[in-house]
């Protein structure tokens, strides 16, 4: 069962969700998927930036910042 969606960018700062869809099209998807951004990969948001111009992000190990126009169209849940 799927819970409550909304965008990445909605988030806070230490809340762990899980991805539901990316809604990216093109070489950018690819290159999310390839790093391992794909549905159902838990992550947690270390940082946002301010204005939340951009956010940091643990999953699988490691961290990478990703811009707003990014964060918008990456729809998470609080459950697998």
């Amino acid at each position: 069962m799927i819970g409550k969606q909304r965008t990445l960018l909605m988030t806070k700062q230490g809340e762990y969700v899980y991805i539901n869809a990316i809604n990216e099209q093109g070489d950018l998807k690819r290159r999310l998927l390839e790093l391992g951004l794909i549905k159902g990969t838990k992550i947690q948001v270390l940082r946002i930036a301010p204005f939340q111009n951009e956010m940091t992000i643990c999953f699988r190990g490691y961290e990478l910042c990703l811009p707003k126009s990014i964060l918008k169209n990456i729809i998470v849940g609080n459950k697998k």
